[in-house]
């Protein structure tokens, strides 16, 4: 019933969708392992940063055990990749014979840029939005689908109500996104509530919140410029890590990638790994930290309080992802006033990258505002993916750089100080 429910509403765009789960999963893929380095308390056995996924041919599948002489990547077979199963894609279900390649866009030039438009599916308490003014683009319209009322509500208070919220991702039809577009950038991040494996109750891609994905699958095969349209297109789709590695093949063939970027912010005082598909110029280079971000606990916490731990774990919208370990071992992660405490709600929104007060809308409880929280993307991994989108996009004025004003934030050798000499 699932299947035939989800058909009906995407219509022919998920055309092959039943071909996908009838066919058999006995194929198998090469995956080329970019090295990089993960940190969080599930990975620290794991050096994977970027995964390539390219389909062998049927004939040889079989034979496949091959490692690449090149120490920096390699290219093994599934077989050899056991102990990584619960991070690796194991089989694709696709008959396609290789995963497409993204268009690459020529940067414009200054003159000729201007303010993008944008759709924000699943847009939460809008990170993205918020990013992208941050990094001082120009923002033609934001449209954004959101079915909670409490990130709304922060949404619209925070940007003073410039983001179009247009309900319900499921009712959005082509006549809709003809009307409001066309778009320069669809971003999203359907509910994991279904996908991750941490949720023992879990249905899985196909049914539940899970096909959700479906939707946001559907949206992007019709904002998609056609191949002669020479209009830059950018998308961005996140989920998290720790779900079943049929999904995540089955994520990666619908959105024709090759690529999943596994993103874990050592610039972070958290630890949240998390999954992201996408066509952004520049997504597999290096995060570095800027110098506003919050690197440990410590950075984050308010006037008198002390941190016992340098990262928190994953924060997720239940409060006892605050406590620290597993148990009746687990701890509070501050100590203030000579007492273990919780983390305030500002500390919370510090972590996260948002600006202090930033949930506190609307009267919200505490649980609602970590609630939100939790289903919010991490600031500086989207300033970091949306940063090299310069290239293309029209920015605001910044005001005259001076001496005065460098020097109020810089140090004297610093390179911007050095420049000046």
């Amino acid at each position: 019933m699932g299947v035939e429910y989800l058909y009906q509403q995407t219509g022919q765009v998920l055309q092959d969708y039943k071909l996908a789960i009838q066919e058999s999963e006995s194929s198998e893929v090469a995956i080329e392992v970019h090295a990089g380095h993960a940190e969080p308390e599930e990975f620290q056995d794991f050096t994977v940063l970027t995964f390539h996924l390219q389909r062998l041919p049927a004939a040889s599948s079989k034979a496949s055990s091959s490692v690449s002489p090149s120490p920096s990547t390699s290219t093994l077979s599934l077989r050899t990749l056991s102990s990584l199963s619960a991070v690796l894609p194991p089989s694709s279900t696709s008959t396609q014979s290789s995963l497409s390649v993204h268009r690459v866009y020529p940067s414009i030039p200054a003159n000729l840029r201007r303010p993008i438009k944008v759709l924000s599916l699943f847009d939460g308490i809008a990170t993205g939005y918020l990013v992208l003014k941050d990094l001082g683009f120009k923002v033609d319209e934001c449209y954004a689908s959101e079915i909670c009322e409490d990130s709304i509500a922060v949404a619209t208070v925070n940007h003073d109500g410039k983001i179009i919220h247009v309900g319900d991702v499921r009712f959005i039809t082509q006549k809709h996104l003809e009307q409001w577009g066309p778009f320069d950038m669809l971003i999203g991040s359907s509910p994991c509530n279904d996908l991750s494996i941490v949720n023992h109750l879990r249905k899985g891609l196909y049914e539940g919140s899970g096909r959700l994905f479906f939707e946001y699958y559907r949206i992007l095969q019709l904002l998609k410029p056609k191949e002669e349209d020479p209009r830059p297109f950018f998308w961005l789709f996140e989920n998290v890590v720790l779900m079943n590695t049929h999904d995540k093949v089955n994520i990666c063939r619908f959105l024709e990638v090759g690529n999943i970027w596994f993103i874990f912010m050592l610039s972070s005082p958290a630890h949240r790994a998390r999954y992201f598909w996408g066509e952004i110029p520049g997504m597999s280079r290096p995060i570095i930290a800027s110098q506003n971000d919050k690197l440990i606990l410590q950075d984050c916490l308010e006037i008198g309080r002390e941190a016992r731990v340098t990262k928190v774990r994953t924060i997720t919208t239940n409060s006892n992802s605050l406590r620290q370990g597993k148990g009746p071992s687990s701890l509070l992660p501050v100590v203030y006033n000579g007492r273990e405490d919780s983390l305030w709600i500002t500390e919370l929104e510090k972590i996260f990258g948002f600006p202090k007060h930033y949930t506190d809308v609307r009267n919200m409880t505490r649980q609602q505002r970590q609630k939100v929280l939790g289903e919010s993307w991490s600031v500086p991994v989207i300033r970091h993916l949306f940063a090299p989108l310069k290239e293309y996009v029209a920015c605001e004025k910044l005001p005259p750089l001076t001496i005065s004003s460098i020097s109020s934030t810089s140090s004297p050798d610093s390179p911007e100080m050095m420049q000046l000499r």
